[in-house]
């Protein structure tokens, strides 16, 4: 049903690197599913509470982005109303910078025009198991492929810690760029996304993992 990418498919047997190389280690709070605990945005440097935003329709809803001058710090599924809210410490400019450039890339996908995004992502503060697996899904998780949660886990070499990367989806504080509708579960079912299993869904069909039903045909115009 699922075009799956596996650990052979990826990168050869018993591989789960790019290039023979292991997924970097590396170093981005969401209203209804906060991702910066209480306090932790204001701690922040003062160059990194300098943001750029912007927001439009796209066939999944309305989407805010927010970026540092670094680079974008959240994808969210809803209006700058709801997405901007606890963003209240932050020097907010509208349309400009990163989130500016976001936006528009992330137009050109949804008008099946662009299959990568060349977009640096705000990694801040994340960290542990949750930034790696988050970071190995947005470098071996291609347009059009998809993975199951314990293949995930397999990729970010925790092959025990399915459940755990089932959590960590669901505080993605980008979607669309971390890919986290690409992630099904093992079973063959969709598995769970925080903006609802119709966007999900859609997203699948726009990238042609799914085939569309004729509710859908909209999104391959």
């Amino acid at each position: 049903m699922f075009r799956s990418l596996t650990r052979e498919s990826a990168n050869g047997p018993g591989h789960a690197s790019i290039g023979g190389k292991p997924p970097r280690p590396c170093a981005g709070r969401v209203v209804g599913a906060r991702r910066y605990p209480a306090g932790m945005f204001a701690a922040l440097p003062e160059a990194h509470r300098q943001l750029s935003w912007s927001a439009f329709a796209s066939p999944v809803g309305e989407l805010t982005v927010v970026a540092t001058a670094s680079g974008v710090c959240r994808v969210d599924f809803a209006g700058p109303d709801r997405a901007l809210g606890e963003f209240d410490e932050a020097a907010l400019s509208r349309d400009t910078g990163v989130a500016a450039e976001a936006a528009r890339q992330l137009g050109e996908y949804f008008a099946r025009q662009r299959r990568e995004f060349d977009l640096p992502i705000e990694w801040e503060p994340l960290e542990g198991l949750r930034l790696h697996v988050l970071r190995t899904l947005h470098e071996m998780v291609p347009f059009g492929e998809t993975v199951s949660y314990k293949q995930l886990a397999e990729l970010s070499g925790r092959p025990e810690a399915s459940r755990a990367v089932g959590t960590i989806m669901g505080s993605n504080p980008v979607p669309l760029l971390v890919p986290c509708h690409r992630v099904l579960a093992s079973g063959g079912g969709l598995g769970g996304f925080g903006p609802g299993l119709e966007a999900k869904r859609r997203l699948l069909v726009l990238e042609g993992v799914l085939e569309p039903s004729l509710l859908e045909l909209d999104l391959l115009s």
